[in-house]
């Protein structure tokens, strides 16, 4: 699978780890360093909704549910 395709599917850890062997094998490959942002990005806004469900999830008392999230 290449970087693109696990970027498609969402595998943006993949992406990256390929795109850093691309960088390691040519650092002056500017390609891969704006799709490494783009997809660090995508990771961070996974995980600012994964922290809104869970605080949505304290807030109303369903601790059990906040923790098997967790």
């Amino acid at each position: 699978m290449s970087a693109m395709e696990a970027f498609h599917q969402k595998d943006y850890k993949k992406a990256i780890q390929d795109w850093e062997q691309i960088l390691q094998m040519d650092p002056k490959q500017k390609n891969p360093v704006n799709l490494i942002q783009m997809a660090k990005a995508k990771i961070q806004d996974n995980i600012k909704s994964e922290i809104n469900e869970y605080n949505k999830l304290i807030a109303s008392g369903e601790y059990q549910k906040a923790s098997d999230k967790a």
